[in-house]
């Protein structure tokens, strides 16, 4: 009996190997059920961001470029709500366990906002890049809140936006505003 004991509480301390990726795998599991759960989330958050910004950056900048970027928002959306509720979508997993799709869809998401602040006027214009920055802000806090913290898909969307964002910011002429997209 004190030897199944020992066995059990090494067990317990020292998981082996396949009790590491049964337990991943578990999480991964109930990780992709709560992305599944809340699939309304990133796509309808996106898609008010997107019609926000427009609605907000209209008189700044030229109609086609502005439709454009919102027609590339509203596919995004639809990418973000399919990748976690069609089975084509689903069924292909990227390294960590996570759908392919999702974790694609989530980087482009970050993509379409950081190219958000190159798409001002010629020259460099402070309102615009303070409206790209307040919603680089919003954007992160809904990631952080709908993905409930800092996992890889948030990560999919914050880094190529901040990155991009913040790239924009210094060629608009705003360094100080670039220096915040790094905080």
């Amino acid at each position: 009996m004190q030897n199944q004991a020992r066995l059990i509480d090494e067990s317990f301390a020292t998981p082996t190997r396949f009790d590491q990726d049964a337990s991943a795998e578990a999480v991964r599991d109930q990780l992709f059920q709560f992305y599944a759960a809340s699939r309304w989330v990133a796509p309808v958050g996106n898609l008010l961001a997107c019609v926000l910004f427009a609605v907000i950056a209209r008189s700044l900048l030229p109609d086609g470029l502005l439709l454009a970027w919102v027609a590339a928002g509203i596919i995004i959306s639809a990418l973000l709500w399919a990748s976690v509720t069609m089975p084509y979508f689903s069924r292909h997993l990227d390294g960590s366990g996570l759908p392919l799709m999702c974790s694609v869809a989530h980087s482009l998401a970050g993509a379409l906002w950081g190219v958000a602040a190159w798409l001002g006027p010629a020259e460099p214009h402070t309102q615009y890049l303070l409206l790209c920055l307040a919603l680089l802000f919003a954007v992160s806090a809904g990631t952080l809140t709908g993905a409930s913290g800092l996992t890889r898909l948030t990560m999919s969307v914050l880094a190529p936006m901040w990155l991009l964002g913040g790239i924009g910011f210094m060629v608009g002429g705003e360094p100080l505003l670039t220096l915040g997209s790094v905080v």
